[in-house]
């Protein structure tokens, strides 16, 4: 896929689509939560909100029926200390560890320090 004139957030919604359509949801998921959190940094509201739907879909459909489990959607550690929840009964969790590990890993790339 060629980025080109995209802003940071279009470029991962177009990266975040393409692995979904390839059904790359582990993928999808790293994506948007990359999405999720620069929407968060730039105090972008609707974006956030918008990568949140994208997050709670995707572990839904990597879920294998029943009830999500009250664990990490990335790595599984339970209990997680950071729960991200959205309606329509669709529940995803993370733990402090994969937040902070994704966000020192974007801001690396990014060549921003807190």
């Amino acid at each position: 896929m060629t980025v080109k004139n995209h802003t940071l957030m279009e470029a991962l919604a177009d990266l975040c689509k393409e692995a979904i359509d390839e059904k790359r949801h582990h993928d999808a998921l790293m994506i948007s939560l990359i999405a999720y959190l620069e929407a968060r940094a730039r105090k972008d509201n609707v974006s956030a909100d918008g990568a949140l739907g994208i997050i709670f879909s995707t572990a839904n459909k990597l879920r294998q029926g029943g009830p999500l489990k009250r664990e990490c959607s990335f790595c599984g550690r339970l209990p997680p200390k950071v729960k991200l929840t959205g309606g329509g009964g669709y529940k995803a969790y993370i733990c402090n560890k994969c937040v902070d590990m994704l966000h020192a890993d974007f801001h690396s790339k990014d060549g921003k320090k807190d």
